[in-house]
Formats: C-alpha cells, sequence, structure tokens
C-alpha cells in the first residue's frame, strides 16, 4: 500500500490534482467475465476499498483526490461521464479563469539562476516525489552530500550547484 500511495503522492506533486480521479476497481481481476460474487467477496472487496480510502484520508501530504467505485469494466464510460459532468456543473466562470499552479510549476524556479529548462525539472520529479522530499533532502545534511551527488549525475555540475545553491540558502516552516 504504501508504495501505492507513494505513486499517487509522485502524481499529484505532477498533475496538481486538476481534474483528476482515482478509478477503484472492485472486482480482482477486471479482464475476467464476471460471475455472481458470494457475500464473502463482497465484504473483500469493500474491504480493500475501505482500507485504501482509509490510507488515502490518512497521508496528510496527498491532496484530496476523487476515488471513484467502480464494479465492472462496462460501468467504467458512465462513470467517467458523471465525474465529468460533475466537474463541469462545479466550475464557476471566476474559479475557471484563475488556472491553478501545479507544484511542478514552482519546482523550476528552486534554483539561484534563471530556471530549469523543462527537462531538469522532469529529472528532479523523477527523484523526489514531492517538493516536501525534495526540501526534506537538500536540508538534511546527513543526506544531503548523497542528494547533491545525484543531482551532479543526472543534472551536471552547474545546474545541480545552482539547485543545491537554493536549498542551501533557503529554509522551510511547516
Amino acid at each position: 500500500m504504501s508504495s501505492t500511495l507513494r505513486r499517487i503522492e509522485h502524481f499529484t506533486s505532477l498533475t496538481g490534482t486538476v481534474d483528476v480521479a482515482i478509478v477503484f476497481h472492485l472486482t480482482p481481476k477486471p479482464n475476467a467475465i464476471a460471475a455472481p460474487q458470494s457475500a464473502k467477496q463482497q465484504r473483500e472487496r469493500l474491504f480493500a476499498f475501505s482500507s485504501f480510502m482509509s490510507a488515502m484520508f490518512s497521508q496528510t501530504s496527498t491532496p484530496a483526490i476523487p476515488v471513484l467505485p467502480l464494479a465492472s469494466a462496462s460501468s467504467l464510460p458512465a462513470v467517467l461521464q458523471t465525474f465529468a459532468s460533475s466537474l463541469i456543473k462545479g466550475h464557476s466562470v471566476a474559479a475557471a479563469a484563475v488556472p491553478g499552479l501545479r507544484p511542478i510549476e514552482l519546482l523550476q524556479y528552486c534554483t539561484v539562476n534563471s530556471p530549469l529548462d523543462q527537462h531538469s525539472t522532469f529529472l528532479l520529479t523523477d527523484i523526489f516525489d514531492s517538493m516536501g522530499s525534495l526540501a526534506g533532502a537538500m536540508t538534511n545534511s546527513t543526506q544531503n552530500q548523497e542528494v547533491e551527488q545525484k543531482l551532479l549525475d543526472l543534472l551536471g555540475l552547474e545546474t545541480a550547484q545552482s539547485v543545491a545553491d537554493f536549498w542551501r540558502d533557503e529554509w522551510v516552516a511547516d
């Protein structure tokens, strides 16, 4: 479950949770022909769903993402259509005029020089799940040398030094 939550956190750091949802398939084998479910199977699937929801709620670093339970693959179009129409109804004209800033858009400015290019920004998102994990790694003196070496290997000397200097000069208040 923890690896799933890390992937979701990484995904949300890239998308900013704009118009996204998690589809939770309640059938263990999505391509299998739907057979009548026993009461025990139904309870197990609902337990898995509720466990996932509980883990999502307890994950404070991940923003709220709608979770859409899916009973069968054939109902996916209807579930997505309902979700999409709720998004359209939920957006006001004023809210649509002001786009949200995604964390990845801020990441390119975490440097003492000019903003990072798109490739370097994507490389940083491959290393760190979120801005918080980047800040934590760069401000933690015990991890700092190995993190800087990883940055050096991926980004090159000038870019890695610029990112490291940015975090050396900054501090984070939670």
